[in-house]
Protein backbone atom coordinates (compact mmCIF):
# COMPACT_ATOMS: atom_id res chain seq x y z
CA UNK A 1 0.00 0.00 0.00
CA UNK A 2 1.34 3.71 -0.70
CA UNK A 3 2.16 5.84 2.30
CA UNK A 4 -0.94 7.63 3.29
CA UNK A 5 -0.22 10.25 6.14
CA UNK A 6 -3.37 11.10 7.43
CA UNK A 7 -4.31 6.50 7.41
CA UNK A 8 -3.38 6.53 11.06
CA UNK A 9 -5.21 9.65 12.37
CA UNK A 10 -8.60 8.53 10.36
CA UNK A 11 -8.40 4.41 10.24
CA UNK A 12 -6.87 3.91 13.84
CA UNK A 13 -7.39 6.23 16.23
CA UNK A 14 -10.57 8.16 15.37
CA UNK A 15 -12.50 5.61 14.11
CA UNK A 16 -11.33 1.85 14.19
CA UNK A 17 -11.77 0.55 10.70
CA UNK A 18 -11.14 -3.14 11.45
CA UNK A 19 -10.62 -4.33 7.91
CA UNK A 20 -8.12 -1.77 6.98
CA UNK A 21 -5.90 -2.26 9.80
CA UNK A 22 -6.28 -5.96 9.38
CA UNK A 23 -5.02 -5.43 6.08
CA UNK A 24 -2.25 -2.81 6.90
CA UNK A 25 -0.56 -5.69 9.22
CA UNK A 26 -0.30 -7.91 6.30
CA UNK A 27 1.91 -4.95 4.14
CA UNK A 28 5.01 -4.25 4.26
CA UNK A 29 6.77 -1.82 7.19
CA UNK A 30 9.22 0.20 4.53
CA UNK A 31 5.64 1.89 3.29
CA UNK A 32 4.80 2.79 6.99
CA UNK A 33 6.21 5.10 10.30
CA UNK A 34 8.38 3.55 13.08
CA UNK A 35 6.36 0.71 14.68
CA UNK A 36 2.74 1.26 12.74
CA UNK A 37 2.46 -1.90 12.58
CA UNK A 38 2.75 -2.86 16.35
CA UNK A 39 0.90 0.00 17.45
CA UNK A 40 -1.98 -1.16 14.82
CA UNK A 41 -1.68 -4.78 15.85
CA UNK A 42 -2.50 -3.38 19.60
CA UNK A 43 -5.60 -1.41 18.16
CA UNK A 44 -6.80 -4.95 16.40
CA UNK A 45 -6.05 -6.93 19.43
CA UNK A 46 -8.18 -4.85 21.98
CA UNK A 47 -10.95 -4.37 19.14
CA UNK A 48 -11.36 -8.21 18.49
CA UNK A 49 -11.24 -9.29 22.40
CA UNK A 50 -13.14 -5.54 23.49
CA UNK A 51 -15.17 -4.89 20.34
CA UNK A 52 -15.30 -1.51 19.22
CA UNK A 53 -15.38 0.46 22.66
CA UNK A 54 -13.28 3.33 21.40
CA UNK A 55 -11.39 4.12 24.70
CA UNK A 56 -10.27 0.73 25.18
CA UNK A 57 -9.26 1.08 21.28
CA UNK A 58 -7.27 3.97 21.93
CA UNK A 59 -5.99 2.75 25.27
CA UNK A 60 -4.00 0.14 23.80
CA UNK A 61 -2.74 2.57 20.75
CA UNK A 62 -1.12 5.20 23.53
CA UNK A 63 0.37 1.75 25.41
CA UNK A 64 1.40 0.94 21.58
CA UNK A 65 3.49 4.25 20.87
CA UNK A 66 4.44 4.53 24.70
CA UNK A 67 6.50 1.50 24.08
CA UNK A 68 7.19 2.32 20.83
CA UNK A 69 8.79 5.56 22.02
CA UNK A 70 10.82 3.77 24.56
CA UNK A 71 12.52 1.44 22.37
CA UNK A 72 13.58 4.52 20.17
CA UNK A 73 15.12 5.45 23.34
CA UNK A 74 17.35 2.34 24.27
CA UNK A 75 18.37 2.16 21.06
CA UNK A 76 19.41 6.21 20.96
CA UNK A 77 21.63 5.48 24.23
CA UNK A 78 22.61 1.94 22.93
CA UNK A 79 23.78 3.82 19.81
CA UNK A 80 25.64 6.49 21.58
CA UNK A 81 27.50 4.39 24.03
CA UNK A 82 28.68 1.71 21.57
CA UNK A 83 30.07 4.91 19.42
CA UNK A 84 31.76 6.87 22.62
CA UNK A 85 33.54 3.68 23.54
CA UNK A 86 35.18 3.46 19.83
CA UNK A 87 37.58 5.51 18.60
CA UNK A 88 35.85 6.84 15.73
CA UNK A 89 35.46 10.67 15.56
CA UNK A 90 32.68 11.39 17.72
CA UNK A 91 29.69 13.66 17.00
CA UNK A 92 28.71 16.41 19.88
CA UNK A 93 25.11 13.90 20.42
CA UNK A 94 27.41 10.91 21.04
CA UNK A 95 30.13 13.10 23.36
CA UNK A 96 27.29 14.10 25.14
CA UNK A 97 26.10 10.30 25.35
CA UNK A 98 29.38 9.24 26.88
CA UNK A 99 28.76 11.12 30.11
CA UNK A 100 26.58 9.31 32.73
CA UNK A 101 25.00 12.94 33.85
CA UNK A 102 24.01 13.79 29.96
CA UNK A 103 23.31 9.87 28.65
CA UNK A 104 19.25 10.12 29.15
CA UNK A 105 19.04 13.69 27.84
CA UNK A 106 21.06 12.63 24.55
CA UNK A 107 18.85 9.38 23.77
CA UNK A 108 15.90 11.77 24.37
CA UNK A 109 17.65 14.27 22.17
CA UNK A 110 18.33 11.19 19.41
CA UNK A 111 14.27 9.97 19.55
CA UNK A 112 13.05 11.45 16.69
CA UNK A 113 16.45 10.71 14.36
CA UNK A 114 15.37 6.99 15.70
CA UNK A 115 11.52 7.33 14.99
CA UNK A 116 11.89 9.75 12.02
CA UNK A 117 9.70 12.65 11.80
CA UNK A 118 6.36 10.64 10.03
CA UNK A 119 5.88 9.12 13.67
CA UNK A 120 5.97 12.28 14.77
CA UNK A 121 3.48 13.81 12.45
CA UNK A 122 0.81 11.34 11.69
CA UNK A 123 1.07 9.50 14.96
CA UNK A 124 2.06 11.16 18.38
CA UNK A 125 1.30 14.89 17.93
CA UNK A 126 -2.01 14.37 16.14
CA UNK A 127 -3.69 12.18 19.06
CA UNK A 128 -2.46 14.95 21.04
CA UNK A 129 1.09 14.45 22.30
CA UNK A 130 2.53 13.64 25.89
CA UNK A 131 -1.28 15.07 27.23
CA UNK A 132 -2.87 12.01 25.63
CA UNK A 133 -0.42 9.63 26.79
CA UNK A 134 -0.31 10.64 30.40
CA UNK A 135 -4.66 10.19 30.35
CA UNK A 136 -4.50 6.99 29.19
CA UNK A 137 -4.71 3.90 31.43
CA UNK A 138 -2.11 1.77 32.91
CA UNK A 139 -0.67 -1.09 31.62
CA UNK A 140 -2.41 -2.60 34.44
CA UNK A 141 -5.83 -1.38 33.96
CA UNK A 142 -5.61 -2.19 30.62
CA UNK A 143 -4.79 -5.34 30.69
CA UNK A 144 -7.61 -6.17 33.47
CA UNK A 145 -10.13 -5.02 30.42
CA UNK A 146 -8.18 -7.29 28.54
CA UNK A 147 -8.92 -10.18 30.45
CA UNK A 148 -10.62 -13.33 29.61
CA UNK A 149 -14.53 -12.82 29.75
CA UNK A 150 -16.55 -16.03 30.94
CA UNK A 151 -19.10 -14.60 27.99
CA UNK A 152 -16.35 -15.28 25.43
CA UNK A 153 -15.24 -18.41 26.74
CA UNK A 154 -18.71 -19.28 26.33
CA UNK A 155 -19.37 -18.07 23.24
CA UNK A 156 -16.31 -19.90 21.93
CA UNK A 157 -17.30 -22.97 22.85
CA UNK A 158 -20.49 -22.37 21.40
CA UNK A 159 -18.99 -21.79 17.98
CA UNK A 160 -16.59 -24.87 18.14
CA UNK A 161 -19.70 -26.80 18.54
CA UNK A 162 -21.18 -25.03 15.16
CA UNK A 163 -17.82 -26.55 13.50
CA UNK A 164 -18.42 -29.82 15.00
CA UNK A 165 -21.41 -30.16 13.47
CA UNK A 166 -20.22 -28.32 10.33
CA UNK A 167 -17.79 -31.78 9.53
CA UNK A 168 -20.07 -34.04 10.81
CA UNK A 169 -23.31 -32.94 8.83
CA UNK A 170 -23.05 -32.38 4.82
CA UNK A 171 -24.80 -29.35 4.16
CA UNK A 172 -27.03 -31.40 2.10
CA UNK A 173 -28.86 -32.59 4.55
CA UNK A 174 -30.15 -28.90 5.70
CA UNK A 175 -29.23 -29.49 8.86
CA UNK A 176 -30.04 -25.83 10.15
CA UNK A 177 -27.18 -24.82 12.40
CA UNK A 178 -28.93 -22.80 15.15
CA UNK A 179 -27.45 -20.57 17.47
CA UNK A 180 -30.13 -21.73 19.76
CA UNK A 181 -28.95 -25.53 19.48
CA UNK A 182 -25.20 -23.94 20.04
CA UNK A 183 -26.51 -22.82 23.10
CA UNK A 184 -28.63 -25.77 24.60
CA UNK A 185 -25.32 -27.99 23.59
CA UNK A 186 -23.03 -25.62 25.89
CA UNK A 187 -25.36 -25.70 28.73
CA UNK A 188 -27.21 -29.23 28.80
CA UNK A 189 -24.83 -31.08 26.18
CA UNK A 190 -21.45 -30.02 27.52
CA UNK A 191 -22.43 -28.71 31.01
CA UNK A 192 -19.59 -26.14 30.44
CA UNK A 193 -22.09 -22.55 30.56
CA UNK A 194 -20.84 -21.99 34.00
CA UNK A 195 -24.32 -21.96 35.53
CA UNK A 196 -25.15 -19.50 32.34
CA UNK A 197 -29.09 -20.34 31.05
CA UNK A 198 -29.10 -20.79 27.09
CA UNK A 199 -31.11 -17.87 26.12
CA UNK A 200 -28.51 -16.07 28.52
CA UNK A 201 -25.69 -17.84 26.39
CA UNK A 202 -27.11 -16.36 23.02
CA UNK A 203 -27.36 -13.20 24.09
CA UNK A 204 -23.80 -12.78 25.33
CA UNK A 205 -23.17 -14.22 21.54
CA UNK A 206 -24.67 -10.96 20.25
CA UNK A 207 -21.78 -8.67 21.87
CA UNK A 208 -18.60 -10.96 19.80
CA UNK A 209 -21.25 -11.89 16.84
CA UNK A 210 -19.61 -9.94 14.45
CA UNK A 211 -16.08 -10.95 14.95
CA UNK A 212 -16.53 -14.52 16.29
CA UNK A 213 -14.93 -16.29 12.93
CA UNK A 214 -11.94 -14.24 13.75
CA UNK A 215 -11.84 -15.03 17.53
CA UNK A 216 -12.61 -18.25 16.94
CA UNK A 217 -9.45 -18.50 14.55
CA UNK A 218 -7.32 -17.08 16.87
CA UNK A 219 -8.23 -19.43 19.58
CA UNK A 220 -7.67 -22.60 17.39
CA UNK A 221 -3.91 -21.17 16.82
CA UNK A 222 -1.10 -22.06 18.59
CA UNK A 223 1.98 -19.49 17.83
CA UNK A 224 3.54 -21.82 20.28
CA UNK A 225 3.45 -24.80 22.31
CA UNK A 226 2.33 -23.00 25.46
CA UNK A 227 -0.11 -20.45 24.19
CA UNK A 228 -2.77 -20.03 21.27
CA UNK A 229 -2.59 -16.13 19.13
CA UNK A 230 -5.92 -15.42 21.10
CA UNK A 231 -4.26 -15.43 24.10
CA UNK A 232 -1.03 -13.37 23.50
CA UNK A 233 -4.09 -10.89 21.70
CA UNK A 234 -5.48 -10.92 25.40
CA UNK A 235 -2.06 -9.21 27.00
CA UNK A 236 -1.84 -5.21 28.05
CA UNK A 237 0.84 -5.19 25.05
CA UNK A 238 0.81 -8.21 22.29
CA UNK A 239 3.80 -8.95 21.04
CA UNK A 240 3.66 -8.62 16.89
CA UNK A 241 7.22 -10.21 16.73
CA UNK A 242 5.64 -13.45 18.32
CA UNK A 243 3.04 -13.47 15.81
CA UNK A 244 3.08 -11.72 12.55
CA UNK A 245 4.65 -14.97 10.53
CA UNK A 246 0.70 -16.53 11.59
CA UNK A 247 -1.49 -13.46 10.95
CA UNK A 248 -2.15 -14.83 7.05
CA UNK A 249 -2.67 -18.14 8.56
CA UNK A 250 -5.45 -17.09 11.19
CA UNK A 251 -7.26 -14.46 8.75
CA UNK A 252 -7.13 -17.99 6.21
CA UNK A 253 -8.62 -19.44 8.98
CA UNK A 254 -11.51 -16.83 9.64
CA UNK A 255 -11.97 -16.74 6.31
CA UNK A 256 -12.37 -21.06 6.49
CA UNK A 257 -15.24 -20.43 9.24
CA UNK A 258 -17.44 -18.18 7.61
CA UNK A 259 -18.38 -21.61 5.90
CA UNK A 260 -19.72 -22.70 9.29
CA UNK A 261 -21.81 -19.63 9.98
CA UNK A 262 -22.64 -19.50 6.64
CA UNK A 263 -25.14 -22.53 7.58
CA UNK A 264 -26.56 -20.15 10.52
CA UNK A 265 -29.75 -18.29 9.84
CA UNK A 266 -29.50 -14.74 9.27
CA UNK A 267 -30.62 -12.10 11.76
CA UNK A 268 -34.21 -11.75 11.20
CA UNK A 269 -34.55 -8.83 14.58
CA UNK A 270 -34.74 -6.69 11.58
CA UNK A 271 -36.68 -8.13 8.52
CA UNK A 272 -36.10 -5.02 6.46
CA UNK A 273 -32.23 -5.34 6.60
CA UNK A 274 -31.31 -9.25 7.43
CA UNK A 275 -27.67 -9.88 7.62
CA UNK A 276 -25.92 -13.18 7.86
CA UNK A 277 -23.54 -14.04 10.37
CA UNK A 278 -21.41 -14.65 7.62
CA UNK A 279 -21.43 -11.58 5.79
CA UNK A 280 -21.13 -10.09 9.02
CA UNK A 281 -17.64 -11.55 9.89
CA UNK A 282 -16.65 -11.28 5.86
CA UNK A 283 -17.07 -7.62 6.14
CA UNK A 284 -13.60 -7.27 8.48
CA UNK A 285 -11.83 -9.90 6.87
CA UNK A 286 -9.46 -8.26 3.90
CA UNK A 287 -10.40 -9.72 0.67
CA UNK A 288 -8.16 -12.15 -1.46
CA UNK A 289 -7.17 -13.69 1.58
CA UNK A 290 -7.19 -17.54 0.88
CA UNK A 291 -9.66 -19.80 3.27
CA UNK A 292 -7.47 -22.41 5.19
CA UNK A 293 -9.16 -25.23 6.38
CA UNK A 294 -8.57 -26.52 10.19
CA UNK A 295 -10.74 -29.24 12.09
CA UNK A 296 -12.03 -28.15 15.60
CA UNK A 297 -9.79 -29.16 18.63
CA UNK A 298 -12.15 -30.31 21.22
CA UNK A 299 -11.92 -33.08 24.40
CA UNK A 300 -15.82 -34.09 23.50
CA UNK A 301 -16.17 -37.58 24.69
CA UNK A 302 -17.78 -39.88 21.63
CA UNK A 303 -21.54 -39.70 23.38
CA UNK A 304 -21.56 -35.40 23.43
CA UNK A 305 -20.38 -35.69 19.61
CA UNK A 306 -23.08 -38.01 19.25
CA UNK A 307 -25.09 -35.69 21.05
CA UNK A 308 -24.13 -32.61 19.36
CA UNK A 309 -24.82 -34.03 16.05
CA UNK A 310 -28.44 -35.35 17.52
CA UNK A 311 -28.61 -31.50 18.43
CA UNK A 312 -28.11 -30.00 15.39
CA UNK A 313 -29.72 -32.69 13.04
CA UNK A 314 -33.50 -30.79 12.77
CA UNK A 315 -34.53 -29.72 9.05
CA UNK A 316 -34.66 -26.10 7.78
CA UNK A 317 -37.77 -24.35 8.33
CA UNK A 318 -39.06 -21.75 6.51
CA UNK A 319 -38.93 -18.30 7.95
CA UNK A 320 -42.16 -15.74 8.67
CA UNK A 321 -42.95 -13.40 6.17
CA UNK A 322 -43.09 -9.76 6.97
CA UNK A 323 -46.78 -8.51 7.24
CA UNK A 324 -48.55 -6.10 5.47
CA UNK A 325 -49.38 -3.10 7.48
Amino acid sequence: MAYDRTFFYENTWTRFRPRRNLKLLLTDSKDLFYRQKQISFCAVSAWLVRGGATGVIQHAICIGITSALVAAERKAAAVAQTSAKSSQTLSTLQLAAASPFLDSMAANMAVPVITGAEFFECAYWPIGGLATLARSHSTAEHGRELSRKKTLSNSLEMMRSLHVAHERLLESDRSELSLGKAAYVVQSVLKRGQGVAADQLERHWQFYKNRIALLYAANSLKIDDDRTLLEEMERYYPRLELCEEHLLTWLGMASFALAVLDRCPVNWDDFSNPVSLSSLNGRRIPSGVTPVPFSPEHDYSTSQVEQIIETFQKKKRGRPRKRNS
